[in-house]
């Protein structure tokens, strides 16, 4: 059976832009929809402009294959992405062409074969929109990350593709993509119109360095940030913060503050580091070149990444630490199991990286599946 790779999609309006220029028709109609926030009062009073471009761009799109960047660039990506299984999830705006666009791209993608995901109460991403600012920066860019780490698992098996959507988010994908070693690719073009054929852009990836232990220090004070604070300069001054993360913080005029997107990744981050017990002159302990390091990191992170997806696959979010273990020992495959003795009360599992194969035996300890 083949991995899944998901393939997160940003939508934005192109798909309208590009019918009204070449067709010349419904133009009218675009003009009016395309500053509307989605919400039940503009869908319902535009539900015939609405029925008008859903009856026209399946065709549109179907006459040409470079109508839809977010269309061309998914099947560019998925060229690139060999021997896995491909789910598609759409991200729109807050806004009745997004909406419109998402829609029309699943039924579309899903007419040759793909599975997509969009469900509307999860992927029109409240707040994102550029009317205000204020809730932009607040609401839509924080609600943007946290929906793409619930996707995505925090980065596992995940790739970005910022094509379409707002330029602004630009920024803030690319550091989620740093952060969680998420894949990123664009569909290079500064406009997108169906007569011109785009280039695939991945941006590399590069290490970030973090001062982690500062978020160890503050982790009460970034609780608070994210139900938000009223009075900062008074909060700062009662708790003797100094400025060391004022760029995790947005605040108006030191009054009220709120963690912002970038706070929110590292935090997010930060929630996600696992405490690993080395035994005393173990075999890990005497790891000490950076590589070798990097590389036991990188399959303990994975292994707890595949250990959560198989939780959450199972339902065993609320089973006890038995439940749990019987299940790894019937139903965990390779990937979680590789060996195993009965009575035992661990777990062997391995992963082959190159010419390397690191072999992790694990084992539960005050487990709880809810915490």
């Amino acid at each position: 059976m083949k991995e899944i790779m998901t393939i997160i999609t940003t939508v934005g309006s192109s798909l309208f832009t590009n019918f009204v220029k070449e067709k010349g028709k419904l133009k009218d109609q675009y003009n009016d929809l395309k500053d509307l926030l989605y919400c039940e009062s503009n869908l319902f009073d535009y539900e015939e402009y609405i029925q008008s471009f859903k009856g026209r761009l399946p065709e549109y799109i179907q006459e040409n294959k470079n109508a839809c960047a977010e269309i061309s660039s998914i099947k560019k990506i998925i060229e690139k992405i060999k021997d896995k299984t491909i789910h598609i999830h759409l991200l729109a705006s807050q806004t009745i062409l997004s909406w419109l666009s998402a829609t029309i791209i699943k039924e579309k993608l899903e007419e040759e074969g793909y599975v997509v995901h969009f469900e509307e109460k999860k992927d029109i991403i409240a707040g994102l929109q550029v009317k205000d600012a204020k809730r932009f920066e607040k609401e839509g860019l924080v609600n943007f990350v946290d929906r793409v780490l619930q996707i995505s698992n925090y980065g596992y098996n995940t790739v970005l593709n910022i094509t379409g959507g707002y330029k602004a988010l630009i920024p803030y994908a690319t550091l989620l993509s740093q952060f969680y070693q998420m894949p990123m690719f664009y569909l290079f073009g500064d406009t997108f119109t169906s007569k011109e054929e785009y280039t695939l852009i991945e941006f590399p990836q590069s290490p970030v360095t973090i001062n982690w232990g500062m978020f160890e220090k503050y982790e009460y004070v970034l609780r608070d940030l994210k139900e938000g604070i009223e009075d900062w300069d008074a909060y700062k001054r009662e708790h003797n913060i100094e400025d060391d993360f004022n760029a995790c913080i947005s605040t108006t005029d030191g009054k009220d503050a709120f963690l912002n997107a970038i706070g929110e990744m590292f935090y997010q981050k930060y929630q996600q580091f696992q405490m690993v017990y080395v035994l005393q002159n173990g075999p890990l302990s005497k790891v000490s070149r950076i590589k070798e390091r990097q590389i036991l990191n990188k399959e303990i992170g994975e292994l707890v990444n595949r250990l959560n997806q198989f939780i959450q696959n199972n339902g065993l979010e609320n089973a006890s630490k038995e439940e749990v273990f019987q299940a790894v020992e019937q139903r965990g495959g390779e990937n979680l199991s590789h060996a195993s003795r009965q009575g035992d009360d661990f777990f062997i599992c391995k992963s082959p990286i190159g010419n390397i194969e690191v072999r992790l035996l694990y084992t539960f300890g005050n487990y709880s599946a809810t915490s």
